[in-house]
């Protein structure tokens, strides 16, 4: 897994991962979008599908069938971001990013979910 390709531009980069596809939908619809994957229905479904570091810091994209998908970020600063790109392929979207920064005191965060395929 991991892209040696990709360099993020700093210690505190945003990881941007395609979440979407074309049948993303709007982030109001669906069962499980804009909740934390950590919800009941949701909790233990999802599986590592990407991951890639760079200077300590990991990036992983989850997806689950049931749910949709969500990106983590781990051994990150304070205020550096997850961020899952909604958009399907090319295809501009108002509600294209779900993002969650690192808070003070932990050194990871994880988006919201940011598809729903099966909902």
């Amino acid at each position: 897994m991991g892209d040696a390709s990709f360099r993020p531009p700093s210690k505190c980069w945003r990881a941007v991962l395609p979440a979407g596809d074309a049948r993303s939908r709007s982030f109001t619809e669906g069962a499980h979008e804009g909740s934390y994957p950590t919800i009941s229905a949701c909790a233990g479904t999802f599986s590592l599908k990407f991951q890639t570091s760079f200077e300590g810091i990991t990036l992983k994209y989850f997806y689950s069938g049931t749910c949709g998908s969500f990106a983590r970020i781990e051994n990150a600063r304070t205020n550096c971001a997850a961020v899952a790109q909604r958009s399907s392929g090319s295809v501009a979207r108002v509600d294209g990013w779900v993002s969650e920064t690192v808070d003070p005191g932990i050194n990871y965060a994880y988006t919201r979910i940011a598809n729903n395929l099966s909902g």
